[in-house]
Parts: structure tokens; sequence; C-alpha cells
């Protein structure tokens, strides 16, 4: 299902000539497109109607990326402005932003990074940091076999509700 929605969202940048900081308003209408058409393993029928129990409604569907018209809606400002601005409208989204109300991010870092010499004083201090059994004889014999026991139940009747 990943490379389906890829290549819808390829064709759509395509065809669209957006940049691509819009990739994720891509990923989404991509996924809302997809579960508006019928799919041959569902026996042609659309995952909104299997899910919903109703047909779509495809009288809102827009081109991605289609122009949309951003009226002001402050009255003190409306003196100083245009009518109306053109920017790109991303349809069938619940209150998504206009590009033109975007906000950009500039300054991006790189994630802080641990120095090595902390790393390895962090495992010397722990050295059975993670460390599991590898068998149920083993479990039984550490010190915490009461709480690998209780882990052990709790598993399997999980496997049991759910019937794997």
């Amino acid at each position: 299902m990943n490379r389906t929605i890829l290549e819808k969202v390829r064709c759509m940048f395509h065809s669209s000539g957006l940049p691509k900081l819009f990739w994720g308003e891509a990923m989404k209408i991509a996924t809302y497109l997809i579960n508006k058409c019928t799919s041959s393993a569902m026996n042609l029928k659309t995952p909104d109607f299997v899910w919903n129990g109703y047909n779509p409604d495809y009288s809102n569907l827009q081109n991605f990326s289609c122009a949309a018209y951003a009226h002001p809606d402050n009255e003190t400002d409306f003196e100083n402005q245009p009518l109306e601005d053109e920017v790109m409208a991303l349809p069938n989204q619940d209150n998504y932003q206009l590009a033109r109300d975007r906000e950009r991010r500039t300054n991006i870092r790189p994630p802080a990074r641990l120095a090595e010499v902390d790393l390895a004083l962090a495992l010397k201090a722990q050295p059975s940091f993670g460390i599991e059994p590898v068998s149920y004889e083993k479990a039984m014999k550490s010190k915490d076999h009461k709480f690998w026991l209780a882990a052990m139940q709790e598993k399997m009747n999980s496997l049991i509700k759910n019937s794997t």
C-alpha cells in the first residue's frame, strides 16, 4: 500500500508543479483518494463503503493544487488589503492552511549527538542493561523469575484471547 500511495504522490507532484514541501498534504490526499476508489480486493467496493456502509461523495473533489482565493477576515484590515489573494488550495482536508498562511521553518538544526565517551560510560555503569534470558530455564533461574513468569503468562493469555 505504501508503494501505491507514493506512486500517486509522485504523479500528483509531477502534474502540479508544487514544491516538495507539500509532500505531507499530498500523502493525505492520496490516501483520501484511495479510500474513495474501488478495490478489486474488496469485490469492487470502495473502502469508504466497506467501513461506513454508504457510497462516498465525489462532489467535493478538485484538482490537486488548484487556485483558491483567500478573502480578508478582519474588517480593520479590509481597506489595506486586496479583495482576494490567489493561493494554492489543497483540497479534501479538514482545517488545512492555505499556502500563503503557512509558516516557513528557517532554523532547522541537526539533532544533538552524544559524545562517544558519554555512551561508553553509560554502558559501563549499567552492564546488564537490556539483557534478557534466552531460554525458559534461564528466566526461571534469574532473580526476576516472578516478573518473567507473569510476563509469559500475560503473553499466553493474549495469544489465547486473540486465537493466534
